[in-house]
């Protein structure tokens, strides 16, 4: 596995396993990831500013980060 910066041809793989992620986390009652971040312009932000990473296992795309230096965004409902 490596973990790389990542390139803006990823981003539709960011976001599907984003979704996924949110999906799972609602689905077992976790409110985290609910209010719609991180979203597409997140993470083509974060692309275009060389501040997102994702692990690549051969060719497969299986992780994705974001890495900048902006506050911290509102993660669960309600918050913030």
């Amino acid at each position: 596995m490596e973990i790389v910066v990542a390139k803006p041809d990823q981003v539709d793989a960011m976001v599907a396993i984003t979704e996924q992620a949110q999906a799972n986390m609602a689905a077992m009652g976790i409110d985290q990831w609910q209010c719609g971040y991180p979203d597409r312009s997140t993470w083509e932000a974060d692309v275009a500013a060389g501040g997102a990473y994702v692990a690549l296992d051969e060719w497969w795309l299986c992780s994705a980060t974001p890495m900048s230096p902006r506050p911290l965004m509102r993660l669960w409902k309600g918050s913030g």
